[in-house]
């Protein structure tokens, strides 16, 4: 599987921006709007394009145990036309700059990779996310400004902010799931 780290469409928040800290349990965060206005793309069985998404994290942490939990990341069509979801995305922790943490998702092998149709102006598709504490490395644990999921075959990356305990080099976290229907 091949990512391209470096050719992200969506723009990072700054590092003047702070960096968000949790006490308690994590709350699920939506991703800004897109910072231009949705588009037509003329096809509606066509691929999604990022501009035309926001992604949403939703923790679980009533689900987690033994050194495990899972999120879920909502993605919502935006876009004046439907569009389609297919396969698994990239996803990677990122730090304050834009910053790579840890290592790129696993994918979780389940059979389930259908094509997901999301309608348009707010059809959606979700993908499961499988998470390993960073406790359990016995690496340099640091807190994630965020997550960038990339769509599958580009390099065009989608941000949500999720502040969550990461190893800062070298150890991949996530296994992530195939795009479903919610």
């Amino acid at each position: 599987m091949a990512l391209l780290v470096g050719c992200s469409a969506v723009p990072i928040p700054s590092a003047s921006t702070p960096v968000p800290t949790t006490t308690g349990s994590p709350t699920a965060v939506e991703s800004p709007a897109p910072s231009t206005a949705p588009t037509s793309t003329g096809d509606p069985s066509g691929a999604c394009d990022v501009r035309n998404l926001r992604m949403v994290y939703t923790p679980h942490p009533q689900d987690s145990g033994a050194g495990h939990s899972h999120f879920t990341l909502v993605f919502t069509n935006v876009g004046t036309d439907a569009c389609t979801l297919d396969g698994y995305p990239g996803l990677v922790a990122i730090d304050a700059d834009g910053g790579v943490l840890g290592d790129h998702a696993g994918q979780m092998t389940t059979g389930q990779d259908q094509p997901v149709l999301l309608a348009a102006e707010g059809g959606s598709a979700d993908v499961e996310v499988l998470f390993t504490s960073a406790g359990v490395y016995g690496c340099t644990v640091v807190t994630a400004y965020g997550l960038r999921a990339y769509l599958p075959g580009t390099g065009d990356g989608i941000f949500a902010a999720a502040a969550i305990p990461v190893c800062e080099r070298n150890v991949s976290l996530f296994s992530v799931g195939p795009f479903r229907t919610p």
